[in-house]
């Protein structure tokens, strides 16, 4: 069946081929600007201390509204903002601070660039006089800075005075939106209450537009130190948020929430509060950005500067965090900080620490390397760390080992750490494939197996987990071969892993599912660990990786190994739309930071600022790999030695994305490339193209540079430099081997040396190489936003639709063939009327522990009400969801499973959950052909999160379906408020590749039935925004459907 396909935003586009005359000035001066110098070390501060220290005073950090962009004019005069005239007083802000302000900074340092959205993106500091270690702050105020509070209810409550003060005569909430996501706390100027007025004060923060759940408290109060507080005049205080000891969260919005609790007498000044002002103050490391990244289209550059931000606000004095917002994971672990350090290094590095200080540890890859020892899990040097337990975890920790290795080329540190990292291979090595292996995790996303899976509890992961996981264990193993390599005197043990890791490819592909019934995430390891043949990467370019629908992962985290894959197969057009989708979406619905968890179907029904399904955290580093990528892949610069002395530089650019432009920081220096595509009309019937591509590199480095063969359907005719044809090497003529270049990458990318030799190029000069392309036809362009360039348009196999019209009675209709209605009987029991084609309904819960039985609850009986349900000559409902904010991460609700399946569960009250949870991810409903249950790779089939549906004909292996007669599965919901929020992403429960358009539910007091319509096996995940309720489950059968809708209502 064709489908229609996926809706995109509404919001405007712009073109990548025709980038503007100001985005290639711009271009043209970032490449021009010259990186900082290395920051100095003054001590190592303890990050986790209480944070009320001494007061501290402000320098002024000029805003432009709520875009949060600081403007050239930005610190030049450096005046105090600490002061604030009220009622003939000088007040000042009077909550201790824990960090100084910003200090010892060059405001210009570097360019002001609008695409990113760190505020102090043009702020460097020297290296000889900052202290990294030590975090700074600075204070943005409603009055001084152009935000502006939005007043809830009710505006007749206040008045704004002339000089910006708000008055304040009965109960009002108040609501700024700070533009951008930072590490801040929220802090308010409030004159007029004392002990005994009768007036309560709240405070609230969030990082999207309502108030994350626990974070709306009492503030703490700080009187202004030149009144009495015991006085009987006005007194002011300050008063700040504090939801824990670190003070800072992840903050974007903030509310004032202002209580009258006893009447008063006729309103005069002396009985109105006075709000002077309101502010956040926001805590940053001081390092530099030495990285850079420009592309011709902006939202890629948007996106890299996107990911750096979110790495440098989870950066504290000796370690990344793992999450902004404190919701009690807060801490370093293990595996989530690979992509996290990967991008620091590319975005940061290059800052050597000073040798003033013997226990230096602020520069980035001294910080880096504090992490790599705080997380070392090794059975030489290491301890148990958090999430240790995840048996992918040590070895991303090996990547990390691996990516700080090859980018500092520091022999002596990474020989001390080498023993522990091949504690942990060869313990992966021993045991590769064990089917009975218990990973325990590999990624949040269905076809992994949705978080949490242990054989202990009865929870086994996915096959694709295992198969990802295997893959992933040969890409280690490669990628520690070449890294030995490069060590003094291990070259013996080097090609004792090399040996190894031939041994696993070879065992890999005698699996019974290589390589057809590979998935998005096995697939993209298995390219990237070279166990992937040339055959097999066309196989699934054509079917597994070809698909825009399902090519993104639930969570960015694991979407950063499939990029890898599809870079490492030479899909370069494939993978800058995979960014596009799968990170770009990500721009549309908030601002500073990429998410734990993200759909690019989200974007369709939630605007920027709104709250995601599932709640996920808004500014999670590990999201932020997709920055690493692109520095590496798409500017192509790339070490041959560690340290870069020896260096690639291969930038990708096509008639889609016609310039690239990127500075890689080393040890040695920034290396610079920028490259740009022209299309040539020679005035023969060929069409032709040009790329230009300019190199510069600090001295001491050797440096070559590389052309693709074949790109946008051009084919390489030849090479110049300075006006003189060169012959391009093959690199391994040349004895050249760049840090993960896939044999894909070597077949196309042709080196070029300086003339007449094959010597690399010298570093301290630019060289500049002209290669010139035959086109078998015009290159077609696409826009640079479209999200599809690469990729087919769209397609869902399955449509969904919802009815809002027929209320209860919709049963008879959604349920002709057979239902299951939740808690409608008065002792909260189910009433079952399968259809011959279903066997059982069961509901759960999936968290840590495993899988856990949860039952619906009675909500009544009315003869009148028409939402409720015909049944038993009356009208009744049950329910079974949860309310909006019941509880918050770690101890919320991890969502709902409803199972009906051939074996019928027992019935019992929920299971406790203990540990790190779900993170709310939604009910979940499973449907199951008969014949496949057998054959779900391990977890679906035994932990019971299935709705098994018994047709007649079903699938009759793995990946071999046999069609079946279409069905439809309703799912009844009655909203148990008027704000009440969820949506539904539907997978196909074989391959648990989505498979419909995600539908969000709202309105629906009234009820509504959502359907999907579809012919195989397939599952429900249900995911709460502001609640989700549900009453029914119901079967009606049809003739599949040929519409090309895929969304009806």
């Amino acid at each position: 069946m064709r489908k229609a396909p996926l809706r995109r935003s509404t919001r405007q586009r712009l073109s990548c081929h025709s980038a503007t005359a100001a985005v290639r000035l711009w271009m043209l001066f970032f490449f021009a600007v010259t990186t900082t110098t290395a920051i100095a070390v003054a001590h190592d501060d303890d990050e986790k201390t209480t944070a009320k220290k001494q007061l501290r005073r402000y320098p002024d950090i000029s805003e432009q509204g709520p875009a949060s962009l600081l403007t050239s004019s930005s610190v030049n005069t450096m005046k105090n903002t600490h002061t604030h005239t009220g009622n003939n007083n000088d007040i000042e802000w009077q909550a201790p601070e824990p960090y100084p302000p910003l200090f010892g900074f060059e405001a210009h340092g570097n360019p002001h660039l609008p695409l990113s959205p760190d505020p102090l993106i043009s702020y460097t500091w020297p290296s000889a006089t900052t202290n990294a270690s030590q975090l700074q702050s600075y204070r943005l105020t409603q009055n001084h800075h152009g935000f502006h509070q939005r007043v809830i209810f009710p505006k007749s409550a206040i008045s704004i005075l002339p000089n910006g003060a708000i008055q304040i005569q009965d109960s009002v909430t108040m609501q700024w939106d700070w533009g951008v996501e930072r590490a801040a706390w929220f802090e308010i100027l409030l004159q007029g209450i004392t002990d005994t007025d009768g007036w309560k004060v709240e405070m609230a923060l969030s990082e999207f537009n309502s108030v994350y759940p626990g974070k709306r408290r009492v503030p703490e109060r700080y009187p202004n130190n030149k009144t009495n507080r015991n006085a009987s005049e006005s007194t002011t205080y300050t008063y700040r948020l504090e939801t824990n000891d670190e003070l800072y969260e992840g903050v974007r919005f903030t509310w004032l929430y202002i209580t009258k609790t006893k009447s008063q007498p006729a309103a005069n000044d002396s009985q109105l509060l006075l709000l002077i002002d309101a502010s956040i103050v926001s805590k940053i490391k001081p390092i530099s950005y030495m990285g850079r990244f420009a592309s011709s289209c902006p939202k890629l550059t948007q996106i890299w500067y996107t990911g750096a931000y979110g790495v440098r606000l989870n950066m504290e004095a000796t370690q990344f965090n793992s999450v902004l917002m404190e919701r009690g994971d807060r801490v370093a672990i293990q595996g989530d900080g690979h992509p996290t350090m990967a991008t620091a290094l590319f975005a940061f590095g290059g800052q050597a620490s000073s040798q003033q200080s013997s226990n230096s540890s602020d520069a980035v890859y001294d910080l880096v390397w504090n992490q790599l020892w705080k997380t070392n899990s090794g059975h030489v040097h290491g301890h148990h760390v958090v999430d240790d337990a995840i048996m992918a975890y040590p070895l991303y920790w090996i990547g990390s080992v691996l990516d700080w290795y090859w980018a500092t080329g520091d022999n002596a540190k990474f020989a001390a750490l080498v023993p522990d990292v091949l504690s942990i291979l060869d313990l992966r090595i021993a045991d590769f494939m064990d089917p009975n292996l218990d990973i325990g995790w590999m990624g949040w996303d269905d076809r992994l197996g949705n978080g949490w899976c242990y054989h202990s509890n009865h929870n086994n992961c996915t096959r694709e987990g295992h198969l990802t996981f295997g893959a992933l264990v040969a890409k280690v193993t490669q990628d520690v071969a070449h890294a030995l390599d490069h060590l003094p005197n291990n070259q013996a043990q080097a090609q004792h892993y090399k040996q190894i890791h031939k041994d696993l490819i070879q065992r890999y592909r005698q699996l019974p599912d290589y390589p057809h019934c590979l998935g998005v995430h096995a697939s993209g390891n298995a390219i990237s660990s070279q166990i992937a043949s040339p055959s097999d990467i066309k196989l699934w370019m054509t079917s597994t990786l070809n698909d825009i629908v399902t090519i993104c992962s639930w969570s960015a985290f694991n979407q950063y190994w499939i990029l890898q894959g599809l870079g490492a197969a030479e899909q370069m057009e494939h993978a800058i739309a995979s960014i596009q989708t799968c990170w770009g979406s990500m721009l549309d619905t908030g601002k500073g930071c990429f998410y734990e968890l993200h759909s690019p179907e989200w974007r369709n029904f939630r605007r920027d600022g709104e709250r995601l399904p599932t709640t996920p955290s808004m500014c999670h580093p590990w999201a932020s790999g997709v920055t690493a990528w692109m520095s590496s892949a798409l500017t192509g610069i790339k070490p041959v030695t560690p340290g870069y002395s020896r260096f690639v530089a291969a930038p990708y650019v096509s008639a889609n994305y016609p310039s690239v432009n990127g500075t890689v920081p080393t040890p040695l220096g920034g290396i610079s490339v920028e490259a740009i595509w022209n299309a040539v009309d020679d005035g023969e019937n060929e069409a032709a193209a040009t790329v230009e591509i300019t190199m510069s590199s600090p001295e001491h480095t050797k440096g070559y540079i590389g052309v693709r063969k074949c790109v946008s359907g051009c084919k390489l005719n030849f090479v110049q430099i300075n006006g003189a044809v060169v012959e391009p090497y093959n690199c391994k003529r040349l004895g050249v081997l760049a840090r993960d270049w896939a044999a894909s990458m070597e077949h196309n990318i042709l080196l070029i040396t300086t003339t007449r030799t094959t010597k690399p190029f010298e570093g301290g000069e630019t060289t500049r190489v002209t290669a010139s392309y035959t086109c078998s036809k015009e290159p077609t362009t696409t826009k640079c936003n479209a999200d599809t360039s690469g990729f087919p348009p769209a397609h869902y196999p399955a449509s969904v639709s919802m009815d809002r019209a027929t209320q209860g009675d919709g049963l008879f209709k959604h349920g002709s063939d057979g239902y299951v209605l939740l808690g409608i009987n008065e002792d909260e029991s189910n009433e079952e009327n399968l259809p011959s084609y279903i066997s059982s309904v069961s509901i759960y819960q999936h968290g840590f522990t495993g899988s856990a039985p949860v039952n619906a609850s009675y909500a009544g009986t009315s003869n009148s009400n028409k939402t409720y349900l015909p049944y038993k000559d009356s009208r009744s409902l049950g329910i079974l969801g949860d309310n909006d904010d019941s509880r918050w991460y770690p101890y919320r609700n991890p969502g709902i499973v409803v199972d009906v399946s051939a074996s019928t569960a027992a019935k019992s009250s929920p299971l406790p959950f203990v540990g790190r949870l779900a993170a709310g991810q939604g009910l979940m409903i499973d449907v199951t052909t008969k014949a496949s249950s057998a054959n779900l790779g391990g977890r679906l089939a035994s932990q019971g999160f299935l709705v098994d549906v018994k047709t007649n004909t079903s699938s009759s292996s793995y990946g071999k379906p046999i069609p079946t007669t279409a069905y439809k599965l309703s799912v009844y919901s009655v909203a148990g408020t008027g704000h009440e929020q969820f949506a539904i992403r539907v997978m196909d429960l074989t391959t648990l590749n989505m498979i419909a358009p995600t539908l969000m539910m709202d309105k629906h007091q009234g009820g509504v039935w959502w359907t999907v319509e579809y012919d195989k096996s397939l599952r429900l995940r249900i995911m709460s925004i502001y609640g989700m309720h549900i009453s029914a489950v119901a079967f009606s059968s049809f003739e599949s459907s040929t519409s090309d809708s895929a969304v009806v209502e």
